[in-house]
């Protein structure tokens, strides 16, 4: 969150914003649908083959432990 508070974006923002970026995969944000303060999370419309789903989970999972990794 330090990382978002700095660049002026909400946190979850800035894990789509580079989701997006590093993995090609397109995410919303959950402060754009009206979650509550401090509770951050992104939504998913899943609009693909479950073989391409798969691979979207795959690429998810690495991202959040690396984001984790570096900032934690």
């Amino acid at each position: 969150t330090e990382q978002a508070q700095m660049l002026g974006v909400e946190p979850d923002v800035l894990f789509c914003q580079r989701f997006l970026e590093e993995e090609g995969v397109c995410v919303g944000p959950g402060c754009e649908n009206g979650q509550d303060d401090d509770n951050f999370h992104i939504r998913i419309c899943v609009l693909a083959p479950p073989a391409a789903l798969e691979e979207v989970l795959t690429r998810l999972g690495s991202f959040h432990l690396r984001l984790l990794s570096s900032c934690c």
